[in-house]
C-alpha cells in the first residue's frame, strides 16, 4: 500500500510539473477551455484530471477482473499503474480480453461524460482531454500496453495456444516499434 501511494504521489508531482509548463500553450491552442482560470490551475487541474483518469482505468480492469473471479491487485508507480493478476488457470482467453479492454472503456465513458453530460468548462475539457488521452496511450498494439494484451488474448482465443497469443503480441510489439520510429522520422525529417 506504501508504494502505492508513494507512486501515485510521484505520478502526480511529475505530471504536475510537466502540465504547469504545458498549460499556457494547451490554452493558446484552445485545446482547454481556461475559462479565465490562470495557466497554473489549468496545468493543475490537468495534472488531477490524469491522475484521476488513471485511477479510473486501473480501477475498470480491476473490477472486471473481480466480476471474473480472478484476484488481483492494482500497482501504480511514478510511470502510471498497471493490474496485476494473480495466475489461475481458470482464466480463459474471453476474460483475459474483457479485463484488458475494460480499461480503455472506462476511460472511455469517462471522455463521454465529460464531453457530452458535464457542462463545458475547464474542469470538463481537462477531463475530457486526459481520458481521450489514456484511451490513446493504452491501445498501442505492443506487450505493456492495453492493446498488445488484447492482441494476444485474441490469437490465443483464435488459436487456443497461450504461446502464439505470446508470439503474436510480440510481433505486434515489433510493427509498433517500426511504425512509431517511422513516424518520428517523418516528423523530423519530411
Amino acid at each position: 500500500m506504501k508504494k502505492n501511494l508513494v507512486g501515485l504521489a510521484a505520478f502526480a508531482a511529475l505530471n504536475g510539473g510537466a502540465y504547469l509548463f504545458m498549460a499556457p500553450e494547451l490554452i493558446a491552442r484552445g485545446v482547454v477551455i481556461a475559462d479565465g482560470h490562470p495557466a497554473w490551475v489549468v496545468g493543475a487541474t490537468l495534472a488531477l484530471a490524469l491522475l484521476m483518469s488513471v485511477v479510473a482505468h486501473e480501477l475498470g480492469h480491476w473490477v472486471m477482473a473481480q466480476v471474473l473471479g480472478v484476484p488481483s491487485q492494482i500497482h501504480f508507480r511514478w510511470w502510471g499503474g498497471f493490474l496485476e493478476p494473480e495466475e489461475s488457470d481458470d482464466v480463459r482467453p474471453g476474460g483475459d480480453l474483457a479485463i484488458t479492454v475494460a480499461g480503455p472503456m472506462m476511460n472511455l465513458a469517462l471522455f463521454g461524460l465529460a464531453w457530452w453530460v458535464i457542462p463545458w468548462g475547464m474542469i470538463a475539457s481537462c477531463l475530457a482531454l486526459m481520458n481521450a488521452f489514456m484511451v490513446i496511450v493504452s491501445i498501442p498494439p505492443a506487450i505493456g500496453f492495453d492493446g498488445g494484451n488484447a492482441v494476444f488474448a485474441v490469437v490465443w482465443w483464435l488459436t487456443g495456444n497461450k504461446s502464439h497469443g505470446r508470439a503474436a503480441a510480440a510481433v505486434s510489439s515489433l510493427t509498433t516499434i517500426l511504425a512509431v520510429a517511422a513516424g518520428t522520422w517523418w516528423w523530423f525529417f519530411s
